[in-house]
Parts: structure tokens; sequence; C-alpha cells
């Protein structure tokens, strides 16, 4: 009984090591995105975004983002703002710690609002997005821990027209978006 003890305290200490050693990140960064909107005319939105990210078990990584950012009409009648949280698995490879790969699938909500330039009408929009995307990554700093970022997604949105849902003959449609951006990261 007495070699058990220190074998289960030892057992119980460990993976709490291991994990504390994993990395974790940090990313602030702006992007750009191409949208489709309710009034039928694409919008090109440029949020700020910042992610927060764990790694779980090498290569998978869980990943929390929050977006904000202006999204201006196509057609230069109007603007508007939106609002993202998304949350979902990566999965990253890196080498020698100077460069990382990788490819991740987001599960979130959207929040979207756009007045026309006359002042006559406001649509606002809130959606469920399904984000797939690729991110690459270069260590700029001889630390290893500065990364510069880029990821290009491409976005499912099932959309809910909220200000005025019997304006849609439908209700709900299913809108795109393509997306680009690039970050600093900083991990631990």
């Amino acid at each position: 009984m007495r070699r058990l003890v220190p074998l289960i305290a030892l057992g119980l200490c460990a993976p709490a090591a291991a994990r504390a050693d994993r990395p974790a990140t940090v990313a602030m960064g702006i992007g750009a995105s191409v949208e489709s909107t309710p009034l039928g005319v694409r919008a090109v939105a440029t949020p700020i975004s910042l992610d927060a990210g764990a790694a779980l078990a090498a290569p998978l990584w869980w990943h929390v983002t929050a977006s904000f950012g202006s999204a201006t009409l196509a057609d230069h009648q109007g603007d508007g703002h939106l609002f993202g949280l998304r949350t979902g698995p990566r999965l990253e490879r890196c080498w020698d710690g100077t460069t990382c790969l990788g490819a991740g699938l987001d599960l979130g909500w959207g929040h979207a609002r756009w007045a026309a330039m006359d002042g006559t009408s406001t649509v606002t929009r809130d959606g469920l997005d399904l984000t797939a995307a690729l991110h690459a990554a270069v260590a700029i700093d001889p630390r290893r821990k500065v990364f510069l970022a880029a990821t290009a997604g491409l976005a499912a949105r099932y959309a809910l027209r909220t200000d005025d849902p019997a304006r849609w003959a439908t209700g709900d449609r299913l809108d795109t978006a393509a997306t680009v951006g690039v970050a600093f990261v900083v991990r631990n």
C-alpha cells in the first residue's frame, strides 16, 4: 500500500504538469471580407479580431474568436457594422517553431446592420456561421514567441433578417462570405 500512494500521487500530478506547459496563443488581427447582404448587394467589411487558443493535444488546438468592424455596401449607397463570435478546432503543424500551417472549422454567431445613405431603410441580420479556413504563421522574433499570421476562409451563414422578417419571402436564407486576414500572434 505504501508503494501505491506515491504512484497515485505521481499519476495525479503528471497530467497537471503536462497541461501547464502546453502552449496557448493570443492574437489580434485585421481582415477583410466580402459579405452577401439582405439588400441583394455585396458588402465589404473590415473587421478587427481578437483570438485566444489553447493546444489540446498535438496537433489539435481550440480557438475562440471575437470580431467587430465596419461594412460598406458595394454600391456605395450605405454602410453599417458587424459583430461575430465563433469557436472551433484547428489542426496545426509547426516546423522548427518558426513556420506553422493549419486548417480549422469554426461555428459561431454573427450580427450585422446596414443603413442606406438616404436614411430610408435599415437592415439587421443575425446568423449562424460555419467557417472553414486555412492558416499560416511565421515567427518574426528570435525567441519564437511572436508570429505574423495570415488566414483565408470561406463562410456559410444561415441568416435571419431580424429587423423585419416579413420583408423576406422566406424569412431565412443562406449567405456566404470570403475572408482574408493578418494577425500578430503571441505564444507562451
